[in-house]
Order: structure tokens, then sequence, then C-alpha cells
């Protein structure tokens, strides 16, 4: 057995093929190229049409004892609620975080949410002041008490 010619100096290792075993000058490493149905990485774009797909997909749950058909969004969205109302306050912050993050900064009428609420708000404020002038004789109209 004769053994191949190698370039004389030439150490054979890691990153180092023997030259009988290299491409061809001209040759591509990968003549087929990459198979049909094989798809780049997902991107973020890509990512978030999936999670979108997939929340948006029906499902069947039981509220109050009735079978209801919903998208997985909206029961997550109930879910959420629920768990709110019942005093976990990991899931109030998410909600409410969430309801702040979505909601547009002023409703169509002009008003925002912060002060939508502080119209509904029953209580006032600030406890009303008593304002107190002093007025001479002659700045008092009388009038007569029969008009």
């Amino acid at each position: 057995m004769t053994e191949p010619k190698r370039p004389t100096g030439y150490e054979v290792g890691y990153g180092k093929p023997p030259a009988d075993h290299r491409f061809r000058k001209g040759q591509s490493g990968n003549p087929r190229g990459r198979p049909r149905g094989h798809s780049a990485p997902l991107g973020r774009r890509d990512l978030l049409d999936a999670f979108t797909q997939a929340a948006r997909e029906p499902i069947t749950i039981t509220k109050d004892g009735r079978t209801i058909r919903t998208t997985q969004i909206e029961a997550l969205a109930h879910q959420l609620t629920r768990k709110a109302m019942q005093g976990d306050m990991k899931a109030a912050k998410l909600l409410f975080d969430n309801i702040k993050a979505l909601a547009p900064k002023t409703e169509p009428d002009g008003m925002s949410h912060e002060e939508w609420l502080d119209v509904l708000d029953d209580s006032p404020k600030d406890p009303p002041s008593i304002e107190v002038r002093f007025v001479s004789p002659g700045d008092v109209l009388l009038e007569p008490a029969g008009t």
C-alpha cells in the first residue's frame, strides 16, 4: 500500500483535513442546498403571528355551569379577571397593567380614563373650603323683600 501524496510539512488534524478529502475548487460543500420545508429560524414577527393565531383558536370552557365556546385569549382574560377578583394581587396588577397599556390615551369624547374616574368618584377630593370676606355696609345692596 502506498500512502496518498500530501504536501510536505502539512499536519493533518482538527480543521486541517487531508488533501484528498478537501472540496475541489468550484464544488459546493452543500450541493443540494437546504431541503424543502425547512425554514429559517422564526423572527419576532413570526413568533407574534404564531402566538396570535394560537390565541384565536376556539376552546370549550364551563362557565357558571354552562358549556360555552370561546377563544383561548378570551378564556385567559376571564380567568385573569376572576383571579384578580378573588384577591390575587399579582393577577390584579397584571390585569391593570394590561388595561392601562392597551387602553387609548383619550376616549373619543376627549376625556382620559383618569378623568372619567374623577367624574365617577362620589367623594370630593378636597373638603369644601369656607371663604370669609369682610364687606362694608355700603357694599351691601338691600332689595325689597317682595321682589
